[in-house]
């Protein structure tokens, strides 16, 4: 009998979005708590609550294919390997730091440890 997983497979990465709040909440993080040793800053990308804040965040959208493309073509050149599986369409979404207000502060701060908010 197959059980459905607890944890998401450990191949499959977080929103890139997420990962810009873990990196936005360790900024604050160590602002606040740098002189506190007992602290310690436990984000993660995988964390629920840290995705749903990025759900909530303004974000902008970046092509795969525009981004990449130069290096991937000069890659698949050298290697002789496959073209990459995705296409012009294909974007990920960062979070939009200049369009970020208090409230979106607040939400990644309310993810800190008492000790580093």
């Amino acid at each position: 009998r197959i059980q459905a997983r607890e944890k998401p497979p450990s191949n499959v990465s977080p929103p890139p979005a997420a990962i810009d709040v873990v990196r936005l909440a360790r900024n604050m993080f160590f602002a606040r708590a740098s002189a506190r040793r007992e602290c310690i800053f436990r984000l993660s990308s995988y964390d629920a609550g840290v995705q749903e804040v990025a759900a909530q965040l303004p974000t902008y959208k970046i092509s795969k294919y525009d981004t990449f493309q130069r290096d991937w073509r000069a890659w698949i050149e050298r290697s002789q390997a496959a073209q990459p599986s995705w296409t012009e369409q294909d974007y990920f979404s960062l979070i939009d730091e200049p369009r970020l207000e208090g409230r979106h502060y607040d939400l990644i701060r309310n993810l800190l440890p008492p000790c580093g908010a």
